[in-house]
């Protein structure tokens, strides 16, 4: 599966928990970047493409990752 160029050049972060403790992150999940998140998050990576925050993640992260919902052409707007 390719990806259109645009979903290419867009940047991503990986957040974790703030007070997550030991030599792996908890609870990371890869975001666009310049997107709001809780509080209780602290970027640990990024920015960088959305291929590498998942395989860093997946290195330095506990358990699954959550990834960004994969937009097709014309979603990401919900106003009316």
């Amino acid at each position: 599966m390719s990806q259109n160029p645009d979903e290419r050049l867009r940047a991503y972060i990986v957040i974790a928990l703030t007070d997550s403790e030991g030599k792996k992150h908890q609870d990371c999940k890869v975001i666009p970047a310049g997107d709001m998140y809780a509080a209780t998050y602290s970027q640990v990576y990024g920015p960088a493409g959305q291929q590498e925050c998942e395989k860093w993640a997946a290195s330095n992260c506990t358990g699954s990752v959550d990834k960004p919902p994969h937009r097709s052409q014309g979603q990401g707007d919900d106003s009316v």
